[in-house]
């Protein structure tokens, strides 16, 4: 090999890594350019979709149904459009919420329904049936609780109850509102 072809050789061996050089320069100041933001995604969605969760007997402790729903990979967070969710007690009528929206975290732990929420329980033996009208409820299915800070109206035969903000402890079937309860309790016999 002559010292003509060496130093040809040898400039685009130079001329290559100096290339690379500069590719490898570029990408990582476009990538550590600051903080990447996350974008928040769903990476699938599922329509028409039903839900049960058994509890540690097999008996269904509740169903989730939706019309659609989306998986968010970022904070692992599920959205849901139209959900309804029906929570069974034993030995009793189940109660179902329903509302426009609604958002999924921990792994199911926390529900939230946004928006406008009812929620229904069907008569049992003497008590009528009970209907609960409010915003924006978080649920905590492992704990049999819901609550909301917004503005509530149950209504129970010819009863009615309306306050702001409400605890619901979904086992005991008991309700206790947190602030201007106010109503009127008609005695049936």
């Amino acid at each position: 090999m002559s010292r003509l072809q060496f130093l040809i050789i040898l400039a685009v061996v130079l001329l290559i890594a100096a290339y690379g050089n500069w590719l490898v320069t570029t990408f990582r100041s476009t990538t550590a350019s600051g903080p990447q933001k996350v974008r928040h995604d769903p990476d699938y969605f599922i329509e028409d979709v039903t839900s049960t969760m058994m509890d540690a007997k097999g008996n269904p402790r509740y169903r989730l149904t939706a019309e659609v729903v989306n998986h968010y990979p970022d904070d692992k967070s599920v959205s849901l459009q139209a959900p309804r969710l029906e929570y069974y007690r034993q030995q009793l009528p189940p109660w179902t919420a329903e509302s426009e929206t609604g958002r999924i975290y921990d792994k199911g732990r926390q529900v939230f329904l946004d928006g406008e929420v009812t929620m229904h329980r069907p008569a049992e033996g003497k008590q009528p049936a009970t209907r609960l009208y409010t915003r924006d409820l978080l649920i905590l299915p492992d704990d049999d609780y819901a609550e909301t800070a917004a503005a509530v109206k149950i209504k129970s035969g010819e009863s009615e109850l309306r306050g702001t903000g409400m605890q619901v402890y979904m086992a005991e079937g008991r309700m206790e509102l947190l602030a201007k309860g106010m109503g009127v309790y008609v005695f049936q016999q």
